[in-house]
Parts: C-alpha cells; structure tokens; sequence
C-alpha cells in the first residue's frame, strides 16, 4: 500500500455521489455549518445553497454540475466534490471518483440503493477507493434504520458496519452514539458493533489481530492504521447516519471522515484502459 506523505496528510478529497435527491448538497451545507464556513443553512427548495449556485439549478432544485467545496476543520482540509445524481450526469460521477480518494455514499433513508448508487459503488469498487455510505434523511417519514442498513448490506454485504448507531427513526431521530469510540457507559447494542468492526479490522493485520486474540490493549494509532488499510482494500465499509436538515449527525460524520478517510498517497491509482487495468507507464 502506498503511504501518505506528511505535506498531504490533513487532506481529504472525497466525492459525494449517490442517486439523485439523495441529500448531498444539503449534507454539504451541514458540513459547511459545523466547520463555520457558513453560519446558516441554506436549503436546496430556498435556492440559496452553496453548491448549487447555477441559476438553472436553483430553478430545478437540483443539481446539475459537479461542485467543488473546500474548507478546514479542525486541522483537516477538506475538498469536497457535490457530484449530481441524475441519470444524465453519471459521467460527471465517474469522472469525480477518479480524482479522490473516498467516495462518500449517499443512500436516502426512504428509498434506499437504487440504480445509481450501485453505478457509482461499482465504479469506486473498480478503482479502488475507500466507500463509505451515509444513510440521509433519518428523520423522514416512514424511514426504519434496521430497514434501510438491510437493504445496503443486501446489496454491499454484511462488511457495511455502523460507525454510529442512531437513537431512533424518524420523529424519534434525536442523535447517534459512536460505535468506533466508545466509553464505559456504552449499551450493549454499542458494545456489539463495536466488537464486530473491532474484529473485522484486526483481521487486516496479522501481528495486531494476534495481539488482540493474546487480550492485550490496541492503540489508538494501530487500529486507525488497520482500519484504513480495511477500508482501502474493501473488506469494511463504513456506515454513518445523519438528518441533515436538522443537524443531526452531522458533526458525528464530519469527525469520523477527518480521522479516518484516507489522505492522498494511500490510495494506489490505477491506470485504466478500454476497462481494463494497464500499467502506468503504457499511458500515453
């Protein structure tokens, strides 16, 4: 695996795609929030978003060009590219992926995967990018956490593990508890996930994964290591939780992409040709 150079390692360039209408502008506008690059949201039916500053969008109320979002967050900076989900811009998805190095993956609570959400994975998948997928839009109506974390590992597998599990569903979406860091007061449901994600990246590292098994502690550093190298090879895939709107979870996303979303450097670039994985210096 290629390695972060220390000039690059507070940078996280992550795509946010996913089915059209699936809340990417309105998470950047919640990210933009929380990191005081802006003191209100704006909101897509308002036509005053940051991403979407096209007069055609704003008209549409939906995006129709790739937007690039930079900011810092706690000594992070973060260039965020708000990518379209229409049909008609799966190109402009495409394109995006091959110039991060996550793709952060929207899935509306409600309507869960669909057709370009599987698109976009896939691609990503293909060139190796780390995926994480957020589920947007807890709040709404008729929306289930359990549900809608079915349909994704119906589709991703079982590795799409919770990094925060919520307090609720809908109307009774008031917040998320951590199930990477967790502390003394955890419920069991925390305490499971985190075993589960805990065990699934220690298998990542062999010497870590004997050192688990023999009881003695994990550091910090050595986990965060292990998991990115999880989530780089594909074998975990982070799932956060947000109703963005109302600002829930959403500073909860943004810490957890500032630690473990990959720098530049630890994502080995593929050169691709015709579909096919080439070697790079066959590129003309």
């Amino acid at each position: 695996m290629a390695t972060a150079d220390a000039g690059t390692s507070a940078i996280r360039n992550i795509a946010l795609v996913g089915h059209e209408g699936s809340g990417k502008t309105t998470l950047v506008e919640g990210f933009l929030k929380e990191a005081g690059i802006i003191q209100k949201m704006g909101h897509v039916k308002e036509k005053n978003t940051v991403s979407d500053y096209d007069p055609d969008e704003k008209e549409a109320g939906h995006s129709f060009n790739c937007s690039t979002i930079s900011f810092s967050y706690k000594g992070v900076n973060f260039n965020l590219l708000d990518v379209p989900g229409g049909a008609d811009s799966i190109g402009d998805a495409l394109a995006a992926l091959r110039v991060v190095g996550c793709a952060l993956i929207c899935v509306d609570a409600l309507h869960g995967v669909k057709i370009n959400t599987l698109k976009v994975w896939h691609e990503a998948e293909r060139l190796g990018l780390t995926r994480i997928i957020v589920i947007t839009r807890l709040d709404g109506e008729n929306v289930d956490f359990a549900k809608t974390l079915e349909d994704i590992r119906g589709h991703f597998g079982d590795r799409c593990i919770p990094l925060v599990l919520p307090d609720g569903s809908g109307e009774a979406f008031t917040g998320v508890t951590n199930s990477y860091h967790t502390d003394s007061g955890a419920s069991g449901e925390v305490e499971s996930v985190h075993t589960e994600l805990i065990e699934d990246i220690v298998e990542a590292d062999e010497k870590l994964m004997e050192k688990y098994l023999d009881g003695d502690e994990l550091s910090d550093e050595e986990v965060k290591d292990a998991f990115q190298i999880s989530m780089i090879n594909g074998t975990i895939h982070p799932i956060l939780a947000v109703a963005a709107e109302k600002g829930i979870g959403t500073k909860e996303a943004l810490d957890i992409l500032a630690e473990i979303s990959p720098p530049p450097g630890l994502i080995q670039r593929k050169a691709i040709k015709d579909g096919e994985e080439i070697d790079r210096k066959s590129v003309v």
